[in-house]
């Protein structure tokens, strides 16, 4: 029993989960890359959303996803900064800084602990330690260590949260921002810090705030005298994550800290506007002069811009853990009306992956560029414009038999999608109804081309015309 477990908790000193969480991370990321203090209010936008907030831009009013015209005036007023997240040269939004702080993050972490100790790594910005034979003090100590080389090494500002279980540590590391540290070491800490943390706060409920308070539910301990049936017709939640939320809500988490190991699949999703619209510079909110366009078939110039960034991050991406090989590619397309479709086939031969080597290639990116984009014009119906597109790299292993540019677009699975609302799928069309000859940027690549291995030449009929791109003409 937990109960019990907790009693036991700072006398014996069996074990401790510590969660560890980079305050404001977009934000402390983005300071860095444009040497913005971080004592200034800052808020980073991604397109028309507000995702990460810091300290002192909470103060002035700043909130998660409200319109970036807003928070820019409520950030101008008290000389704060307003700041867009990393883009490629295209345009596209992509989280390239963000994952290698993250990994300089993990890598720092590692290097600290004891060889029995385990460490998973939850998302982007916070990790998951445990720590056996250890007393309250003792983790105390551990974590202003982390968080002093964390501070001294990286530049990154760090919070962190200490009980017997991970739901208990991760509210606990909430609670200590910023730049705190909370141990949850007995019953009585936890039954009183559950009576004043907001509901809200638990996994799956974040959103349902509304539902919370016409159930009169204010704060965790409050959940405590809510039945699952309760809980399921209010939140409109399954019976199986209600149950979930409830042991949440008595301090009980069965979950283990475990080592995950390496990714089995990547991806990207890159949104595209659905109307001529003009582009407005991300720090001062002006008019750029340049004019964001849709995407349809006449646009796979353009979209081949996007495609290079996919490509070259994706690759990036598995090189990450050198020698292996992804063996399988999916794309999604998602038109204006929510419709889907989608295609996924064994990953083509022609592409190099799993170095640094193939992400350093130009031709190599080239060639998984035009694959990309061929694909995604021929899932895309004649009549319609992009609004996402998603490309998924799963099933990642050693190098074995690898495919060719013929079995990718005559695939095993061609399984189209249905979105949320259920709408009618599209059909399917042939890749090889709309297939033009192959051109490249230079004649450096077209040499290079022409001394590829005979399947590559062949397959140059499947290969979209790639004409010179202009880099900011579309939505990412």
């Amino acid at each position: 029993d937990f109960r019990c477990f907790a009693h036991s908790f700072p006398a014996s000193a069996m074990q401790a989960v510590i969660h560890i969480d980079a305050d404001s991370f977009f934000a402390q990321v983005e300071c860095a890359r444009r040497n913005v203090s971080f004592q200034l209010p800052v808020a980073v936008q991604q397109h028309q959303d507000i995702i990460a907030i810091n300290t002192p831009g909470k103060a002035a009013g700043v909130k998660k996803h409200m319109k970036p015209a807003a928070a820019r005036d409520l950030l101008q007023a008290v000389q704060g900064r307003l700041l867009h997240v990393y883009c490629d040269p295209s345009g596209r939004v992509s989280y390239k800084p963000y994952r290698k702080a993250s990994q300089k993050l993990v890598a720092l972490l590692r290097s600290m602990l004891q060889p029995e100790d385990v460490i998973e790594v939850a998302s982007i910005d916070e990790v998951y330690i445990l720590r056996q034979g250890v007393s309250p003090v003792q983790v105390h100590s551990f974590i202003a260590q982390i968080r002093h080389e964390c501070k001294e090494q990286l530049g990154l500002i760090v919070s962190a949260g200490v009980a017997w279980n991970k739901v208990l540590a991760k509210l606990a590391s909430a609670a200590a921002k910023p730049a705190g540290c909370r141990v949850l070491a007995t019953l009585e800490e936890v039954d009183a810090f559950l009576a004043l943390t907001p509901a809200t706060k638990l996994p799956f409920l974040g959103t349902k705030a509304q539902q919370l308070t016409d159930m009169g539910i204010a704060s965790v301990a409050d959940l405590q005298r809510v039945s699952t049936d309760m809980l399921r017709h209010h939140c409109k939640v399954t019976e199986q994550r209600a149950i979930q939320v409830l042991a949440f809500a008595h301090g009980k988490d069965d979950r283990r800290v475990e080592e995950k190991g390496p990714p089995q699949s990547y991806s990207t999703h890159t949104s595209f506007t659905e109307w001529a619209r003009p582009q407005f510079d991300s720090i001062t909110g002006q008019a750029t002069g340049q004019v964001l366009k849709p995407i349809g078939h006449d646009g796979f110039d353009r979209f081949l811009a996007f495609a290079k960034d996919i490509a070259r991050e994706l690759l990036d991406r598995v090189a990450e853990v050198p020698g292996r090989q992804p063996q399988t590619l999916t794309a999604v397309v998602r038109v204006p009306s929510g419709k889907e479709r989608s295609q996924s086939a064994p990953f083509p031969s022609i592409v190099r992956a799993g170095s640094i080597a193939s992400v350093e290639d130009d031709l190599n990116v080239l060639k998984f560029a035009k694959v990309i984009n061929e694909l995604v014009k021929t899932l895309l119906p004649a009549d319609e414009v992009l609004k996402r597109v998603s490309i998924v790299l799963t099933n990642l292993s050693k190098p074995g038999v690898k495919a060719t540019l013929h079995s990718f677009f005559n695939p095993r699975v061609n399984e189209p999608r249905v979105a949320v609302e259920q709408s009618p799928c599209f059909e399917t069309s042939s890749a090889s109804e709309q297939l033009d000859n192959v051109t490249f940027d230079s004649q450096e690549h077209a040499d290079a081309f022409q001394d590829s291995p005979p399947e590559l030449v062949l397959t140059s009929q499947l290969l979209n015309d790639a004409t010179h791109p202009e880099p900011n003409d579309g939505a990412g």
